[in-house]
């Protein structure tokens, strides 16, 4: 590999790790507001892909945990 291929590949990485971090950064945002909003008002999104994914984790099974127990 080339010096100008790998800095194309590491480019391409880091617009992808970008597009993936603002994606995982709607989805945390859009799924506090709909089900956590009241219960939660303080809360900010991490900056991170990591910390995103694991916001988005614990949202979620807190909306398994939620719905079982009401079944």
């Amino acid at each position: 590999m080339t010096a100008a291929t790998t800095r194309a590949h590491a480019q391409e990485l880091t617009e992808e790790l970008e597009r993936a971090t603002a994606y995982a950064h709607a989805i945390a945002v859009v799924l506090h507001h709909k089900h956590w909003r009241h219960t939660a008002p303080d809360w900010k999104p991490l900056d991170d892909l990591y910390g995103l994914l694991t916001q988005i984790d614990n949202m979620t099974c807190g909306m398994v945990r939620q719905g079982s127990e009401s079944a």
